[in-house]
């Protein structure tokens, strides 16, 4: 017998397996709703039609209630399913034959277990049968009554589950939960404490401050009060607080996630548009690449944030250098973190058979303990259940899946990624992936994935620029120290400027350092630690040819010739065509009419293995060519 699934948290959703049946009468969604929500329990015609034609003449009232009938039993009929059961004188829902998300939803409540929780929160997608009208005064009654109830169990159960979390478990579901909890009650008090100290305990301290400037003003405006003391208190006690970075804050070569937006208007713009469409039911795909510290991750943090707070789903992937050999990690780690396993209902949804598959990347689902190797054989049978678990979890509330540092992710985790793109368009996902520019050519895979994917119509790609002089400048202000003065501001921000060349991970760790010196120093700016480091790791990759390239190019500091770079390295001419071409393919330096040069000046720092001016003349004997190339003269420029 085929089951039907009947939604009724969020709207009214009537599904044969993946198939959506049609019921457009509004009075006949509120009649199967109704009767749905007490499974199993026959109700008197003479009490439905109170409850739905009361204004009308009893016989009129029948009559309405016969053709209503008609209509959902002609569906039930259809999906051949028995659930729909009509007696003479009574009618019903049979609960053997129909799933109802609100039955499942207040079942895993009584269990209160954290996994029980966790699945149970799921369900809820919005307010009981959100924008269904019926003018009738005793239903609309009914109604509103059960939302309120409903409302009353979501609000204990992300609460307790909330509790739960701070025990025990990631930060970052904790504060996806905690979002959850203040979009159904902004004036949880508690709530917004939560979240603080959630924020606090990442290092991001900047959203921890915020947080407390949001509930001050919805305090204000909704109740026209002030916070309670102790919310005060630990808002004093993250102020008095070192800023500082987590490894979950901010990672190398990326922003701090505490440090502010700006400059991304237009992007940031475009998430939410990309946002408003997957509520609406049309799955899209999002690439966003940029040089390293151009703030991708940063934007992801908005996009998460803002998904959250429109009751999106979000799971989060990310590959590393160190483990490609692991295949799917990225979306190994993301469904964990997502608590994606712990929902019987998704998993259960799958075929037995497609189950047993999921053992060969998550081992605890085995009952032995083994986990199957992942062989070519039957990656594609992976890639098909993993699409359908996430078919499956987006069905029941919008999902965003956000995949970082897509270049250093293994072939399988990139043809998952291809493969589930390419079927988004009708469900509710975005599917968002991230790579720096300056990787992409060491990286044919995703190339490839990328080739795949970029002509479909459901698929954006957005890359990241550097900021402008002025939204440097801006960033600047932001991360002054509170009393600067204007000019000294503004002589400060040209200085960034002129360093960074508008890389938002030049100008927060610049902007930090000066903070944790207490000023500019006598010698000017110079690029912070961990700049320098993300900066080694990056031109440690080069290949030798390239490096003695690079550390000539770093002597001259200004515009140069091919000739010049070959000349000065003592480099045959085809090894410095082969060098420099690896130096623009990884965007270290770019041409500039028939010469090149960097393609930012605060990469000249830590160029490997600098050679001496006096290095490069004695090279070979007598007068090098650099010398008469003008190498030995000052540099014409650089950073200060």
């Amino acid at each position: 017998m085929p089951r039907l699934s009947l939604r009724l948290l969020g709207g009214f959703h009537l599904r044969l397996e993946s198939r959506s049946l049609a019921l457009p009468a509004r009075k006949a969604q509120a009649l199967l709703a109704y009767l749905a929500l007490r499974p199993g329990r026959p109700h008197s015609r003479e009490s439905l039609t109170a409850l739905f034609w009361g204004n009308v003449g009893e016989r009129q009232a029948r009559q309405s209630l016969r053709q209503t009938v008609f209509r959902i039993r002609k569906v039930f009929a259809a999906a051949k399913n028995p659930g729909f059961v009509v007696q003479a004188e009574t009618i019903a829902v049979n609960a053997a034959a129909v799933d109802v998300d609100v039955a499942s939803f207040e079942r895993l409540i009584r269990k209160r277990s954290p996994a029980a929780l966790a699945a149970a929160i799921t369900f809820y997608e919005g307010p009981l049968l959100d924008g269904l009208r019926v003018d009738e005064e005793p239903f609309e009654s009914w109604l509103r009554s059960e939302r309120d109830r409903l409302r009353e169990l979501i609000q204990e159960a992300l609460t307790r589950l909330l509790a739960q979390q701070m025990k025990r478990g990631p930060a970052e579901t904790a504060i996806q939960t905690a979002g959850r909890l203040l979009a159904l009650d902004p004036l949880q008090e508690g709530a917004h404490r939560t979240l603080m100290r959630l924020f606090a305990r990442q290092g991001r301290r900047a959203a921890a401050l915020r947080q407390y400037q949001a509930c001050v003003a919805v305090l204000r405006k909704e109740l026209g009060v002030e916070p309670e003391a102790e919310t005060k208190r630990v808002y004093q006690e993250i102020l008095q607080r070192q800023a500082r970075t987590s490894a979950g804050a901010a990672r190398a070569g990326e922003p701090a996630a505490e440090s502010p937006l700006v400059g991304r208007e237009e992007e940031v713009g475009h998430l939410r548009r990309t946002l408003r469409e997957i509520l609406r039911g049309q799955g899209r795909v999002l690439l966003l690449t940029g040089e390293t510290g151009i703030g991708k991750s940063r934007l992801i943090e908005e996009l998460a944030a803002e998904a959250g707070r429109s009751g999106c789903r979000v799971l989060l992937g990310r590959a590393y250098e160190t483990e490609q050999i692991l295949p799917f990690r990225p979306w190994v780690d993301a469904l964990r973190a997502g608590t994606i396993l712990s929902e019987t209902e998704a998993l259960e949804s799958l075929p037995r058979a497609w189950r047993g598959e999921l053992v060969r990347l998550f081992p605890e689902l085995s009952a032995s303990g083994v986990q199957p190797q992942i062989i070519p054989e039957n990656s594609v049978r992976l890639f098909e259940v993993i699409d359908a678990l996430i078919a499956h979890v987006a069905a029941r509330r919008p999902l965003v899946v956000v995949l970082e540092d897509l270049h250093w992710a293994d072939e399988l985790s990139l043809r998952l990624f291809s493969f589930v793109g390419r079927r988004v368009g009708a469900r509710p996902l975005l599917l968002v992936g991230t790579a720096r520019e300056e990787e992409l050519p060491d990286a044919p895979a995703l190339r490839r994935s990328l080739h795949e994917l970029e002509p479909e119509p459901h698929v954006n790609r957005v890359t990241l620029s550097s900021l402008s002089e002025r939204s440097t400048a801006g960033l600047v202000g932001a991360l002054a120290r509170a009393g600067s003065s204007r000019s000294r501001v503004a002589e400060l921000a040209q200085k960034v400027w002129a360093m960074s060349s508008g890389n938002p991970f030049v100008i927060v760790e610049t902007m930090r350092a000066l903070q944790e010196n207490r000023g500019l120093p006598s010698a000017g700016l110079s690029l912070p630690h961990r700049v320098r480091e993300v900066l080694t790791a990056h031109l440690d990759r080069l290949g030798a040819k390239s490096q003695s390239l690079v550390a000539v190019a770093a002597v001259v500091e200004r515009e140069f010739s091919f000739n010049v770079l070959q000349q000065a390295s003592g480099l045959s001419r085809r090894d410095s065509a082969e060098g420099i071409e690896e130096l623009v393919r990884r965007r270290i330096l770019h041409a500039v009419g028939e010469g090149f040069d960097f393609t930012h000046g605060w990469l000249l720092s830590r160029a490997p293995g600098r050679p001496g001016r006096a290095q490069l003349r004695l090279r070979g004997g007598g007068a090098h060519p650099a010398r008469r190339a003008g190498l030995d003269r000052p540099a014409a420029r650089g950073p200060a």
